[in-house]
């Protein structure tokens, strides 16, 4: 199959007055194939269906079950056999991937800063 380009150049020719041999010579392509297109019009796309993923369905429980642990972490594994018993057929690693998407940003460790008299505590980087 052309691309849509290709059947414009092969329509520009054609109007041009050049011949369906000098057409195919010029784009790279049989006489017969010219001919089909000129005869058929442009070529159709297709309508691009979504993929759904083998954890689709068990997203709305994974998110359930982080939300509920808020503080602590199910660990991807845990959370792999559990949905496992539900149906789920699919690897590990995709659980992690969208686990990591639900993960909260890690908070930094607040700096504890004090201070003392000279000479009662020495410091070195």
């Amino acid at each position: 199959m052309i691309s849509y380009e290709d059947y414009t150049e092969i329509e520009i020719l054609r109007r041009q007055g050049n011949s369906l041999r000098d057409i195919a010579v010029e784009t790279g392509v049989a006489v017969n194939t010219v001919r089909k297109y000129l005869e058929s019009g442009p070529p159709q796309r297709k309508a691009h269906q979504p993929v759904v993923g083998k954890l689709a369905p068990f997203k709305a429980y994974l998110q359930g079950r982080v939300e509920a642990a808020k503080l602590d972490w199910i660990p991807a594994t845990v959370l792999k056999r559990e949905i496992e018993k539900r149906g789920y057929t699919g690897g590990l690693r995709r659980v992690q991937e969208y686990l990591q998407k639900l993960r909260p940003a890690a908070r930094p460790d607040p700096v504890v800063r004090f201070e003392t008299e000279p000479g009662h505590q020495m410091q070195m980087d």
